[in-house]
């Protein structure tokens, strides 16, 4: 238990610096898509998140926690896949009615990060569906669903309370897009966080981030926002 104690922290230090690098991340009115290519953009997230899963994997892996703990070979993958497909077009359809209902209010909200990762080719399209998104959402999910949620209620904590702490964190990872990114970001964490605990598949959760942020994205370029 004491190990597992250890990895969560390592986790809750990851996850308050990943929202403490948000604030870093270029907003509107401070970069200009045109002054950062898609092109690094990318290898910028690639780097990150890619380290961000392996230093959280590789901790698991040291303290020796449970797979399951984690969502990990819980369900056949073929099914995990059509869950989180389901999931994912449900959770899609809610986040945007979300975006568009907080643009109503008129609560402020950045597009500035959509725009530079919207690929103006489509070499940059595959690049974008086939690898960055899917790596984002596995690490994040890992992170923020699998650790902050799975591993944090193995300790005795209420299942509400994990996903209300994890979903705080994650909307606040998105501050660069704004309150509105923020308010909408963590609602659709504290869904996946649901889905995540109904399931208990770490693939479930990573399928639907990733086709959510898909749909997203494929949506603005489609708009020409």
């Amino acid at each position: 238990m004491s190990s597992s104690a250890t990895f969560l922290g390592v986790c809750a230090f990851l996850a308050f610096a990943v929202v403490a690098l948000s604030r870093t991340t270029p907003s509107e009115g401070v970069v200009d898509a045109s002054e950062v290519s898609a092109g690094v953009l990318y290898a910028n997230v690639v780097v990150t998140h890619g380290t961000l899963f392996v230093v959280v994997a590789a901790t698991a892996w040291l303290f020796e926690v449970p797979d399951a703990a984690l969502g990990v070979g819980t369900r056949p993958l073929p099914d995990a896949v059509l869950v989180g497909v389901l999931a994912g077009l449900v959770l899609a359809a809610g986040n945007a009615a979300a975006a568009r209902v907080a643009d109503a209010l008129g609560v402020p909200y950045s597009d500035a990060l959509t725009d530079l990762l919207t690929p103006a080719s489509a070499s940059g399209w595959v690049a974008l569906l086939g690898g960055v998104l899917p790596l984002v959402a596995l690490a994040e999910e890992l992170l923020f669903r699998a650790a902050l949620v799975g591993v944090l209620a193995g300790f005795d904590t209420p299942v509400v309370v994990a996903v209300a702490f994890s979903s705080l964190l994650f909307g606040l990872a998105h501050g660069a897009q704004g309150l509105a990114g923020i308010v909408v970001a963590g609602l659709l964490g504290a869904a996946l966080a649901a889905v995540f605990v109904a399931t208990n598949s770490l693939v479930a959760v990573v399928v639907a981030h990733a086709l959510v942020n898909a749909v997203e994205l494929v949506g603005h370029a489609t708009r020409g926002d």
